[in-house]
């Protein structure tokens, strides 16, 4: 399901992201997004399916972010917050 759900999601979320970094001032973001998204990816490969996963989780309601942080699933909740607030404007 998380597969399928990346598929129809995840670019939507990223140009969310892109979107927001533009409105805040990242000059990258607000002239190039597809570059911003490009690495944002490349920086972040692994970590940005793992935080997004975390976020699908606790946004089905299967898992909360205090768990999955306190059992060490994930490093910090400021990330994955990020993508919840974006899961929400969708």
């Amino acid at each position: 399901k998380f597969e399928r759900w990346v598929r129809e999601m995840g670019l939507s979320l990223l140009a969310l992201r892109a979107r927001e970094a533009a409105e805040k001032g990242n000059p990258v973001a607000r002239d190039y997004p597809s570059e911003y998204i490009k690495g944002l990816v490349r920086r972040g490969q692994a970590k940005i399916l793992v935080n997004m996963f975390a976020a699908y989780l606790v946004h089905r309601g299967l898992a909360t972010q205090y768990w999955l942080i306190k059992n060490k699933f994930v490093a910090g909740g400021e990330s994955i917050a990020t993508w919840l607030r974006l899961l929400k404007k969708t």
